[in-house]
């Protein structure tokens, strides 16, 4: 289920992990972005609310490895509500979208 979360904020960007939020959101450092791009990264968050896996996911709108890379780094920096009900590790998903200014 990947309802619930942050839904998409006004940059397009979203963050989904069942009824847990993000408490750190981060966001890809890419500057002079020439073309628009969306990456979905796929997350698995243990218990403490730290990202343990992330990547590519389906939904993802570019074959640019540059982005796809950004956003998986940043994916591993995002930072989630603790919780000692959830399940040991809890999938969920983030996506980024890259747009020029």
């Amino acid at each position: 289920d990947l309802t619930g979360g942050d839904g998409p904020g006004g940059d397009g960007n979203s963050y989904m992990l069942g009824s847990r939020r993000a408490t750190h959101k981060e966001i890809p450092d890419i500057k002079n972005i020439n073309e628009r791009a969306t990456v979905v990264v796929n997350i698995w968050v243990d218990r403490s609310g730290a990202v343990t896996r992330a990547e590519r996911g389906l939904g993802t709108l570019t074959a640019n490895p540059f982005y796809i890379n950004k956003a998986i780094e940043a994916a591993k920096k995002v930072k989630w509500v603790p919780s000692a009900d959830a399940p040991e590790l809890q999938i969920g998903k983030i996506k980024y979208v890259f747009s020029p200014e």
